[in-house]
Protein backbone atom coordinates (compact mmCIF):
# COMPACT_ATOMS: atom_id res chain seq x y z
CA UNK A 1 0.00 0.00 0.00
CA UNK A 2 1.25 3.14 -0.50
CA UNK A 3 0.19 6.93 1.00
CA UNK A 4 0.42 10.01 -1.70
CA UNK A 5 0.77 13.62 -0.89
CA UNK A 6 -0.91 15.90 -3.50
CA UNK A 7 -1.15 19.70 -2.63
CA UNK A 8 -4.52 21.16 -3.93
CA UNK A 9 -5.42 24.68 -3.79
CA UNK A 10 -8.17 26.19 -1.77
CA UNK A 11 -10.81 26.02 -5.02
CA UNK A 12 -14.27 24.83 -3.94
CA UNK A 13 -14.38 21.10 -5.37
CA UNK A 14 -10.63 20.20 -5.76
CA UNK A 15 -10.96 17.47 -4.02
CA UNK A 16 -14.47 16.15 -5.76
CA UNK A 17 -12.09 16.88 -8.76
CA UNK A 18 -9.40 14.68 -7.09
CA UNK A 19 -11.37 11.79 -6.12
CA UNK A 20 -13.48 11.49 -9.46
CA UNK A 21 -10.50 11.93 -11.42
CA UNK A 22 -9.29 8.69 -9.57
CA UNK A 23 -12.06 6.30 -9.69
CA UNK A 24 -13.14 7.74 -13.36
CA UNK A 25 -9.54 6.00 -14.02
CA UNK A 26 -10.21 2.44 -12.28
CA UNK A 27 -8.14 3.62 -8.95
CA UNK A 28 -9.13 2.13 -5.81
CA UNK A 29 -8.80 4.94 -3.26
CA UNK A 30 -8.50 2.41 0.01
CA UNK A 31 -8.55 5.64 2.61
CA UNK A 32 -7.59 10.04 2.65
CA UNK A 33 -7.14 12.54 4.53
CA UNK A 34 -7.60 16.43 3.42
CA UNK A 35 -6.25 19.00 5.37
CA UNK A 36 -5.94 22.35 5.30
CA UNK A 37 -2.45 24.54 4.68
CA UNK A 38 -1.21 27.62 3.88
CA UNK A 39 -3.14 28.74 0.58
CA UNK A 40 -4.80 25.24 0.32
CA UNK A 41 -5.17 22.32 0.94
CA UNK A 42 -3.30 18.29 1.77
CA UNK A 43 -4.70 15.09 0.39
CA UNK A 44 -3.34 11.85 1.75
CA UNK A 45 -4.54 9.24 -0.23
CA UNK A 46 -3.93 5.33 0.30
CA UNK A 47 -3.49 3.02 -2.76
CA UNK A 48 -2.68 -0.17 -3.50
CA UNK A 49 1.13 -0.39 -4.81
CA UNK A 50 0.38 -1.77 -8.29
CA UNK A 51 -1.84 1.32 -8.63
CA UNK A 52 0.95 3.52 -8.00
CA UNK A 53 2.67 4.18 -11.20
CA UNK A 54 -1.01 5.21 -12.24
CA UNK A 55 -1.61 7.06 -9.76
CA UNK A 56 1.78 9.18 -10.18
CA UNK A 57 0.54 9.46 -14.04
CA UNK A 58 -2.58 10.90 -13.34
CA UNK A 59 -1.23 13.09 -10.99
CA UNK A 60 1.32 14.40 -12.82
CA UNK A 61 -1.15 15.35 -15.87
CA UNK A 62 -3.66 16.70 -14.25
CA UNK A 63 -3.19 17.95 -10.57
CA UNK A 64 0.39 18.83 -10.53
CA UNK A 65 1.91 15.78 -9.71
CA UNK A 66 2.90 13.70 -6.56
CA UNK A 67 4.21 15.99 -3.66
CA UNK A 68 5.52 13.06 -1.64
CA UNK A 69 4.66 9.53 -1.63
CA UNK A 70 5.46 6.41 1.47
CA UNK A 71 4.66 3.01 1.75
CA UNK A 72 2.11 2.58 4.64
CA UNK A 73 0.34 -0.35 6.49
CA UNK A 74 -3.21 -0.74 6.60
CA UNK A 75 -4.51 -1.91 10.35
CA UNK A 76 -7.90 -3.83 9.94
CA UNK A 77 -10.82 -2.18 11.63
CA UNK A 78 -11.52 -3.94 15.44
CA UNK A 79 -7.80 -4.47 15.91
CA UNK A 80 -7.89 -5.67 19.77
CA UNK A 81 -7.12 -2.58 22.35
CA UNK A 82 -8.31 0.07 19.69
CA UNK A 83 -6.09 3.10 18.10
CA UNK A 84 -4.29 2.89 22.33
CA UNK A 85 -3.27 -0.12 22.17
CA UNK A 86 -1.57 0.48 18.28
CA UNK A 87 -0.05 3.51 19.66
CA UNK A 88 1.54 1.61 22.43
CA UNK A 89 3.22 -1.13 20.91
CA UNK A 90 4.36 0.61 17.68
CA UNK A 91 5.85 3.52 20.78
CA UNK A 92 7.43 0.31 22.38
CA UNK A 93 9.28 -0.89 19.57
CA UNK A 94 10.69 2.41 19.42
CA UNK A 95 8.81 3.10 15.84
CA UNK A 96 8.20 6.51 14.93
CA UNK A 97 4.67 7.23 13.03
CA UNK A 98 4.52 9.75 10.34
CA UNK A 99 0.94 9.69 9.02
CA UNK A 100 -2.02 8.04 10.45
CA UNK A 101 -5.61 8.27 9.22
CA UNK A 102 -9.02 6.03 9.19
CA UNK A 103 -10.31 4.32 5.70
CA UNK A 104 -13.41 4.78 5.09
CA UNK A 105 -14.57 1.68 6.67
CA UNK A 106 -12.39 1.86 9.83
CA UNK A 107 -9.14 0.92 8.77
CA UNK A 108 -6.27 2.79 10.15
CA UNK A 109 -3.75 3.13 7.69
CA UNK A 110 -0.58 4.22 9.06
CA UNK A 111 3.29 5.41 7.71
CA UNK A 112 6.25 4.81 9.85
CA UNK A 113 10.05 4.50 10.16
CA UNK A 114 10.23 0.55 10.01
CA UNK A 115 7.04 -0.81 7.76
CA UNK A 116 8.19 -4.13 8.33
CA UNK A 117 9.02 -4.30 12.01
CA UNK A 118 5.43 -2.22 12.45
CA UNK A 119 3.70 -5.35 10.71
CA UNK A 120 5.88 -7.49 13.15
CA UNK A 121 4.91 -5.60 16.51
CA UNK A 122 1.28 -5.23 15.36
CA UNK A 123 0.84 -8.81 14.34
CA UNK A 124 -0.13 -7.93 11.02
Amino acid sequence: MMDVVVLLDGKIGRSAELFDMLEGAGIDVKASCVFPRLGGRVAHIAVDLEQYDAVEDLLTDRMGGVADQRPCIVVPPGYPGGIGEIARKIADAQIVVSVSYYGERGELVLATSDGERTREVLGL
